[in-house]
């Protein structure tokens, strides 16, 4: 099953950069903040798809048998 905490799926300067919502502002920071550190952006890309794996067609696919399965 999937946990709470796999529910989040960006985890600030880790796979991506969290920004208020509607802030223009700071999307334009951390966008100008990902040209500009070059080793953040790389961080963040080398865990973006691991932080996303258990949200894979298979894995989902699996919850939804079990899922079914036990009912």
């Amino acid at each position: 099953m999937i946990a709470p905490q796999d529910l989040v799926i960006i985890k600030h300067r880790e796979n991506g950069i969290l920004v208020p919502h509607q802030n223009m502002d700071k999307l334009t920071d951390a966008m100008d903040e990902f040209v500009e550190d070059i080793p953040l952006y790389e961080y963040c890309k080398s865990n973006s798809i691991k932080s996303v794996a258990h949200l894979s067609m298979e894995n989902i696919g699996r919850e939804w048998a079990a899922l079914l399965k036990s009912h």
